[in-house]
Formats: C-alpha cells, sequence, structure tokens
C-alpha cells in the first residue's frame, strides 16, 4: 500500500495578518489593565507595596518580552514565505492571479492598520503607554501596508525569477 504525501505549505500571509492584529491588541489591552491594577493597589493601604511591585513588575518585563516575540513570530513568517517562494515552481500564467492575491492583501493589511490606530487612538493615556512600552509592534502595526507589499513583491519576484524551470 502506498502512502499519499500530502504538501502543506506555510501559513498563508492573510492569517498571519489577522494574528498579528490579535496578538498586538490582546497584548496591548492586557498590559494597559495590569498596569491600571498596579496603580490601583498601590494606592491601596490594605496591600503591602513592595510585593505588589513585585508581582506587577514580574508581569510588565514579561510584556515587553512578548513585544519582541511578536516581532520574531512576524519576521519567521516572512522568511517562511521567502524560502517556499524560492522553492515552488510555478507557471507564468499565474502572475496575474499572484499580483491580483497581492492587491487584496495590501488592502486588508491597510484594514488591519486602520483598526490598530483606532485602537490606539481612541484614548491618549492608552497611546502614550503603548508608544512607551511597545514600539516595536507599534511599528509593526502602524506600518503593515508597506511591510506586506514590499514582502509579497519579494516573494513574487524569488517565485517568477527562476531561469528555464517552467511547468
Amino acid at each position: 500500500m502506498k502512502h499519499k504525501v500530502s504538501k502543506k505549505g506555510v501559513v498563508s500571509m492573510p492569517i498571519v495578518i489577522v494574528i498579528l492584529l490579535v496578538l498586538g491588541i490582546v497584548l496591548v489591552v492586557t498590559s494597559f489593565m495590569f498596569s491600571k491594577m498596579r496603580t490601583v493597589l498601590q494606592q491601596d493601604q490594605q496591600f503591602n507595596t513592595t510585593s505588589v511591585n513585585k508581582i506587577f513588575g514580574a508581569s510588565t518585563q514579561t510584556y515587553k518580552n512578548l513585544d519582541t516575540t511578536i516581532l520574531f513570530i512576524f519576521i519567521g513568517f516572512i522568511l517562511a514565505l521567502l524560502i517556499t517562494s524560492a522553492l515552488i515552481k510555478t507557471n507564468q500564467i499565474f502572475l496575474v492571479i499572484m499580483i491580483i492575491f497581492l492587491i487584496i492583501l495590501v488592502v486588508m493589511a491597510m484594514v488591519v492598520s486602520n483598526a490598530w490606530d483606532a485602537t490606539t487612538n481612541a484614548d491618549s493615556e492608552l497611546k502614550a503607554h503603548i508608544v512607551s512600552d511597545y514600539p516595536k509592534t507599534n511599528f509593526l502595526l502602524g506600518n503593515l501596508p508597506p511591510i506586506i507589499f514590499i514582502t509579497d513583491i519579494l516573494a513574487l519576484i524569488a517565485m517568477f525569477s527562476r531561469r528555464g524551470e517552467v511547468i
């Protein structure tokens, strides 16, 4: 009996965009919530200030590490896209379909970037928190359309630039 080998690629870029937005919003909202809780608990006389600082100090460092983690996950997805684009054999007839897909991805990235800007600009205190504590995530989601456009153009070039390899 022969087993069929399934050919599965990397996660598609629209899923990456949505995951990035969700991770960014969850990161910012929970971090903002923890900083508010820390302030309230420090002002309350029933709690020891040093214990509150120990508990919430560890969570603050964890959230700052998650900012870098989101950046590295996104860079990993980009590298996986570029590597698989270079290794996939394609036919030039699909170039038009890929360009249409590129336009759809850039429009989707614009929507996600605008949703991020609307979320961060909703409150000036929240915006100050994001800019000071999460500069990498803020840069990534604020500049998502040009990043997606450049990445996908590079993937198209890698995919269709091989000479003499036509299916």
